[in-house]
């Protein structure tokens, strides 16, 4: 995952409501992911893996050790990436970091 994977973080959006690429990057390789991968993820220069690896690590944390500095690490990323780019519809739109994982949280997949 990196920069070319897409800068944008949310779920889906544009004209067709196709996942957005590093959603989509992200889903075609999360089934082979370890736990430390996706811990290193959380420290990717991409802030959308960023979010993405925090989104996952928020869903199956229990399957995570070390969780209180994977916590502490979040509210950094947070203040870090205060604000994220997303798309709602065909709606490019600015949403605070971390509400928008809250929302892609609530997302069945």
């Amino acid at each position: 995952m990196s920069p070319s994977s897409g800068l944008m973080y949310g779920y889906a959006g544009g004209i067709n409501g196709d996942l957005l690429v590093n959603r989509k990057n992200f889903k075609d390789i999360q089934k082979t992911l370890t736990t430390d991968q996706v811990y290193l993820l959380m420290f990717s220069i991409n802030p959308a893996s960023r979010l993405t690896a925090i989104e996952y690590y928020k869903k199956h944390q229990s399957e995570f050790a070390n969780t209180e500095s994977i916590d502490r690490w979040i509210q950094v990323v947070y203040t870090e990436i205060p604000k994220v780019d997303t798309l709602m519809g065909c709606i490019g739109e600015t949403w605070e970091s971390w509400l928008l994982v809250e929302f892609c949280l609530r997302i069945e997949e």
